[in-house]
């Protein structure tokens, strides 16, 4: 892992998600995000960044699509913190309310919800987990 470029860890761990080798994949987004991860996002080259967002981006689903998803949370709070993109951040904030909705945290979930919305105001897909989520509280 240690001789490979940035982007041969990132096409190498696109193609390890294919294969379904899902822990060489995590070894090799986590690599990119310890390696690339120090500097703050803005002074980081742009594609930099952008890999150790997508890093923890993907390290979020794997963890999510393995019922991970107090990992999914961490990974998604990392990837929070150094989204720029308003649309991108909103979609961040929907994925962590998904989870936390999955956890039973209701409360939490709401507000990622209502923020990934006052965000992106068009996210019909934060609107609906939102409505699940309204349900679910009203029904405790």
């Amino acid at each position: 892992v240690d001789m490979l470029s940035l982007w041969e860890c990132e096409v190498a761990a696109w193609f390890a998600v294919q294969n379904n080798r899902i822990s060489e994949a995590v070894t090799l987004y986590k690599h990119i995000a310890d390696l690339y991860s120090k500097r703050n996002p803005v002074m980081n080259a742009s594609g930099q960044n952008t890999s150790v967002l997508n890093s923890y981006m993907n390290l979020a689903n794997i963890y999510s699509g393995t019922g991970q998803a107090r990992l999914a949370l961490d990974y998604l709070n990392k990837a929070s913190a150094r989204a720029l993109d308003s649309d991108l951040k909103a979609e961040i904030m929907y994925r962590m309310g998904k989870e936390q909705y999955y956890l039973g945290d209701y409360y939490t979930a709401m507000r990622s919800l209502q923020y990934a919305i006052k965000l992106n105001p068009n996210h019909n897909k934060a609107r609906l987990v939102l409505k699940l989520v309204q349900q679910a509280q009203n029904e405790r």
